[in-house]
């Protein structure tokens, strides 16, 4: 007799919550719709040349910052684990345990069927944390008594200049 799935949910969840009260960390993602061809409706006008400023409100255009509750647990990669990537990770990159309820709710927020969308959606740009940007390149489902628990995100940084 073991656990259950959502008892490991739930257990990993209070951890998080308790222990884990460091920098925030958040899911990142585009306002704007984006087509088929990967550049939304001003990608054409864009690819001609011509430049585009916004002009709609605060909710039509740019991005929007989610945050991701319970905590993550976040880990700076070592130099080891950068070079056994195999060139995918650079310095600086940082491993993300996110847990499974996190993912099930925004699920549900942006009625997707996919957990695998919530990260590889074509609106998401990548995760804040620290007030930097992160790509993500490597998505791993951990697994136990036949559910998703948590989710490993290997991601790499990039510098965001500071707004005023």
């Amino acid at each position: 007799m073991g656990f259950s799935g959502w008892a490991l949910r739930n257990l990993l969840d209070g951890h998080q919550r308790l222990t884990q009260q460091g920098l925030q960390v958040f899911i990142r993602t585009m306002n704007n719709d984006v087509d088929d061809d990967g550049v939304g409706e001003a990608g054409e006008f864009v690819t001609y040349g011509f430049q585009l400023t916004v002009t709609g409100g605060v909710g039509e255009s740019g991005v929007t910052d989610t945050l991701i509750n319970p905590p993550p647990d976040v880990q700076a990669m070592t130099l080891h684990n950068i070079g056994m990537a195999g060139g995918q990770l650079r310095f600086g990159a940082h491993s993300f345990l996110i847990s499974h309820t996190w993912v099930l709710e925004r699920m549900n927020q942006l009625g997707l069927t996919d957990p695998y969308e919530v990260f590889n959606g074509e609106a998401v740009v990548g995760l804040m944390y620290n007030t930097r940007l992160f790509s993500i390149e490597s998505l791993v489902a951990n697994t136990g008594a036949g559910e998703i628990i948590s989710w490993l995100v290997l991601a790499n940084m990039f510098e965001v200049p500071p707004t005023t």
